[in-house]
């Protein structure tokens, strides 16, 4: 199951569709690396990390460390490194939010068992009651503290997290959506109304997770935090809304910056991002 959704949410024209944005912004995160003479890079959420050259950021950086759930992922953004710039580079295997793909792929599995199971006696109340009680399992497997996020950031000088925000539940988000249509179809028509639900519970679960993960970012790096929103003040977007959110209450004097960012050229998807660059040395905190 988990695979079929990595496959959905997986970009195959990145490379070309994301030229200029990922020049942009490695320019930016080598501009503020040079203020402080930072040493070490970290990118939260790398994946293949076509969003960033690494090659370039090794010119300033000395040491880039990649943190993402998904291994292969990081494996796949490396391969064709050469060895004096792989020596420099560290892959950490580590979820931000504490799920992992096997969580993700019970998460699906169960909810899909569930209304197999249940078939025709299934009604609205009942369907309903599972998907906000699945959700509540993964919420308790969830991280509640900053520490061990610091523990394996420890020793970042800037910290950057691009487009990180708004998929920390999108593939959960996307299961529901898709199992509820299917189920809407096929066996209980009222299905499509715990949609609505559902997100609401994630935005709630977003509500909590995501100061967590500020907070240890902000706690770890020396000198810059830099993080890529989808911004939108129309239609805010789930997770990234949240951490614009947290930045501007909790904290002041950070410098924003919008980016263009051509994310599916052939479907005319393209967002502004809101790059957000935090000091730390020099922020003050208001939480």
């Amino acid at each position: 199951m988990i695979e079929e959704l990595k496959e959905k949410f997986t970009m195959s024209d990145a490379t070309t569709d994301w030229e200029e944005f990922r020049e942009k912004l490695t320019s930016l995160v080598l501009r503020y690396g040079t203020l402080n003479d930072s040493k070490t890079l970290a990118i939260v959420g790398a994946g293949r990390c076509n969003d960033l050259v690494i090659v370039r950021l090794l010119e300033n950086y000395e040491n880039i460390v990649m943190i993402d759930n998904d291994s292969a992922a990081m494996k796949e953004a490396v391969k064709d490194m050469p060895v004096d710039y792989l020596n420099r580079i560290e892959c950490k295997e580590f979820s931000i939010t504490g799920l992992y793909e096997e969580d993700i792929d019970r998460f699906c599995l169960d909810l899909l068992s569930f209304v197999k199971n249940a078939g025709y006696s299934l009604n609205k109340d009942m369907y309903q009651q599972q998907v906000i009680s699945e959700l509540d399992r993964l919420e308790e497997q969830m991280i509640k503290t900053p520490d061990k996020i610091v523990s394996m950031l420890s020793g970042a000088d800037v910290i950057v997290c691009n487009g990180v925000f708004s998929q920390l539940f999108a593939m959960i988000s996307f299961f529901i959506s898709s199992l509820s249509f299917s189920v809407a179809e096929s066996i209980l028509p009222d299905a499509m109304k715990v949609v609505p639900l559902a997100e609401k519970k994630i935005s709630i679960i977003s509500d909590k997770v995501i100061p967590i993960i500020n907070e240890a970012l902000f706690e770890t790096a020396t000198d810059f935090v830099i993080y890529g929103n989808e911004y939108d003040e129309g239609r805010p977007v789930e997770g990234s809304h949240q951490c614009i959110q947290d930045i501007r209450v909790r904290y002041e004097d950070v410098i924003e910056e919008h980016f263009n960012w051509n994310f599916n050229k052939k479907q005319g998807v393209t967002y502004d991002m809101l790059i957000s660059i935090c000091n730390v040395s020099n922020i003050i905190s208001r939480g």
